[in-house]
């Protein structure tokens, strides 16, 4: 006799839970359906342990998860303090003298970690990337020269440009490994700000 699959609906699955929580306990189960509405609208399954409604513990996880996900993100870019930066860094080989200036909303630490990992893909030839790889990455370090609070785009434009008169500076020297970039002209309050922001740097 051929073998006949049995499926079981949903509705006929709540039948078959018991609809008090005394019972499922008493059971072992896990789950109890009184086929009644939470105190939020679902008419669904009940833990026994707790008797929370299954819909709303699925929802407030899922609410939970978006959560600690945006959490995560702003401790990256430092929102967690209230503000967000732009760091602008110099990553130096401590052995031969080698630097590199570049900037970053990210945290210093996060961002030294995906300079190591950017050098092991092959296509990236800048002078860093290989620089990276025909050396002990243990070598270098990664030091914040100078940080901005960003409350506006024109505050980013400023750290742009602060990164690029710091890369202008230092192209012609053998040991810089920036590609050449031409600066923009500062605004012309640019020397206090850079002070204010060399200030913060080093508080």
């Amino acid at each position: 006799m051929p073998h006949q699959e049995t499926t079981t609906s949903s509705s006929e699955q709540n039948q078959q839970l018991t609809t008090t929580r005394v019972d499922a306990r008493r059971l072992g189960l896990a789950r109890y359906y009184t086929g009644r509405l939470c105190k939020h609208g679902h008419r669904a399954e009940r833990y026994s342990s707790t008797s929370v409604c299954t819909e709303c513990s699925r929802r407030r996880l899922r609410k939970s998860t978006v959560i600690t996900r945006e959490q995560d993100r702003r401790s990256r870019t430092g929102e967690a303090d209230g503000f967000r930066w732009i760091y602008v860094y110099r990553l130096e080989n401590t052995k031969d003298g080698r630097y590199y200036i570049g900037s970053t909303e990210q945290r210093l630490g996060r961002r030294f970690t995906e300079h190591k990992v950017a050098s092991r893909n092959l296509k990236r030839q800048s002078p860093l990337y290989r620089a990276l790889r025909s050396t002990d990455q243990t070598e270098w370090v990664l030091k914040g020269t100078a940080m901005f609070p960003i409350d506006a785009a024109g505050d980013i434009e400023f750290a742009r440009r602060y990164e690029a008169t710091r890369i202008h500076d230092c192209i012609g020297d053998p040991l810089c490994l920036n590609v050449r970039r031409e600066p923009d002209p500062l605004p012309i309050d640019g020397v206090l700000r850079l002070m204010r922001a060399a200030a913060l740097m080093h508080k």
